[in-house]
């Protein structure tokens, strides 16, 4: 008898059309009264990040959008086997053309999410890296789900797009190609 096993599998949710255009665009214009500055993992002087938005959250965006992200949150941590979680912290980026995201993951938190709220085919992709090192070392005839080296999504418009936070992720080897690629990204812990 021949049984497949998958071990190890990670597990990451999008969520397509979590807001419509008009939503996105409304917290769009919210966010860029909002102060930025430069960040390590962006490309100096193309993108620039605020961050620790929490409280902003509520009074900015709306109960409506906060209980929805919750409750989508809470929804994923319960099928990945976690307490609940609370937004810990929560930032906004905007990149430039020719601007990147470095390679990194995010410390000191359980659950991360990103929110694109105006890319368009241009933007570049959210890149995601197997968190195996090993599966680098060995050539293989075809890519599969067992030896990919990453794995990347399109970005669009109001999808929301959840990950463990200890996932390598970043913008790959691409640059941004769009004039203006905005999204918003948080952190959680148990609650």
């Amino acid at each position: 008898m021949e049984n497949n096993i998958l071990i190890f599998p990670t597990f990451i949710k999008k969520y397509d059309n979590f807001l419509n255009k008009k939503e996105c665009e409304d917290i769009v214009e919210k966010l860029k009264k909002i102060p930025l500055k430069n960040h390590h993992d962006l490309t100096l002087d193309k993108s620039y990040s605020s961050h620790y938005l929490f409280n902003k959250i509520h009074s900015e965006f709306g109960n409506k959008f906060y209980n929805n992200l919750m409750s989508i949150i809470n929804k994923y941590a319960k099928e990945y086997g976690y307490k609940k979680l609370v937004i810990d912290n929560s930032w906004h980026n905007i990149q430039y053309k020719n601007s990147s995201l470095a390679t990194h993951c995010h410390a000191n938190s359980i659950v991360s999410g990103v929110l694109y709220l105006k890319v368009d085919k241009f933007s570049s992709k959210l890149f995601f890296y197997n968190p195996n090192p090993y599966v680098q070392f060995t050539k293989y005839k075809e890519n599969n789900i067992f030896n990919f080296k990453n794995y990347s999504f399109e970005v669009e418009n109001g999808s929301l797009i959840l990950f463990p936070s200890w996932l390598q992720h970043g913008s790959g080897n691409q640059e941004n190609k769009s004039d203006e690629r905005i999204c918003f990204s948080f952190n959680t812990k148990h609650e």
